[in-house]
């Protein structure tokens, strides 16, 4: 539980929104989530990069086990990425702006 001085609603709403990026990854589960997580079908279930960008630092400094399963499944499709890259005529790896499993 996360306290935020003598702001009991500004508290409420940042435990709820940690509640919501927990339900919505696992250390066990080497997946991304969605940006909108459960709460909505809007992005179909894909990763984008929007997951590391916004939801990912916050994984890191709080759950590092999680952090590490959600990277897992970046990494995992390194191969494919970096084939992509060549592919473009790029060096390194190219992933695509969205994936799904």
């Amino acid at each position: 539980r996360i306290e935020v001085g003598d702001n009991p609603h500004l508290a409420a709403v940042v435990n709820s929104s940690l509640a919501s990026l927990l339900e919505t990854a696992r250390a066990d589960v080497y997946y991304s989530t969605s940006p909108g997580g459960l709460a909505t079908n809007g992005y179909n279930g894909h990763a984008f990069w929007d997951v590391e960008t916004w939801m990912w630092p916050t994984y890191l400094a709080l759950y590092p086990d999680i952090a590490r399963a959600m990277l897992k499944y970046r990494a995992d499709r390194l191969p494919e990425a970096k084939a992509n890259a060549l592919l473009n005529n790029f060096s390194g790896a190219m992933f695509p702006w969205e994936s799904a499993f």
